[in-house]
């Protein structure tokens, strides 16, 4: 569960993230900027876990993270066991500790990724942007093109397919030629009867936590959250805080 979109130039980058988690999970805490030995990170804590589904840094990466049912529902048919089950949020942060997208790439792909289920990570900078596949056996990147993801536990493909479609009704099929408005409104979309479609789910069990928007400029990084109860379509009166960006030579 969770849907992603973004877009990426020279000058800014943007992304849009619904986090979907179960209704037992606790709630993540506040957006905090956090110390690290690498610079600041910007990111809610999720308290059960530890780490974070989205992390930011001062010299202008993030990272995101969602499930790769797909690849879990294979592996359960193959009966695989996870040696240890640790919690994938913490690849988000370790990801941001990094100096640069390539860095993340390579730090990643180093790790022994065999106690951790599948799952899927985007990167995204100025004028760049990977998304990484770890399927329980091997990680891999996806298509460069890229700028749109969406996972779901229930009816997997039929929700999936309606999102991308919705997606593309809203947006297009072109992620450089729609607005961040057209973006935002779909990641608080609500038009589906059955509301385990829209990508502002909600199910008996599971619901949309929250909604993050990041915004990466030369200058700094944005990040605005919206919890839980979405009374408008956005992010008036969420959570927001900036970092300013750091001077590359503090990062080496």
């Amino acid at each position: 569960m969770c849907t992603a979109s973004w877009s990426v130039s020279a000058t800014e980058a943007t992304l849009c993230f619904n986090r979907d988690e179960r209704k037992i999970r606790p709630e993540a805490e506040a957006l905090a900027a956090h110390e690290s030995e690498n610079g600041k990170l910007l990111f809610a804590r999720d308290p059960q876990g530890g780490g974070t589904w989205l992390c930011a840094n001062e010299a202008g990466l993030c990272s995101f993270l969602l499930n790769n049912y797909g690849a879990t529902a294979k592996l359960a048919l193959q009966r695989k066991r996870f040696s240890g089950g640790r919690s994938r949020g913490d690849l988000t942060i370790g990801c941001c500790q990094q100096a640069s997208l390539p860095g993340a790439e390579r730090w990643l792909r180093s790790l022994d990724l065999d106690s951790y289920k599948p799952f899927l990570l985007g990167l995204m900078s100025l004028g760049n942007s990977v998304v990484l596949s770890w399927d329980g056996c091997r990680i891999v990147r996806l298509a460069s093109d890229i700028r749109f993801l969406t996972t779901s536990s229930f009816q997997t493909e039929e929700v999936e397919a309606y999102r991308k479609n919705r997606y593309i009704e809203i947006c297009g099929d072109d992620a450089s030629l729609c607005s961040l408005r057209r973006r935002i409104s779909y990641h608080f979309d609500t038009a589906h009867p059955s509301s385990a479609y829209n990508p502002l789910m909600r199910r008996e069990e599971s619901e949309t936590q929250c909604v993050t928007m990041v915004s990466i400029r030369k200058t700094s990084t944005l990040m605005r959250l919206q919890t839980r109860p979405f009374e408008v379509d956005g992010f008036e009166g969420g959570q927001e805080m900036e970092l300013e960006r750091a001077a590359p030579e503090l990062r080496e």
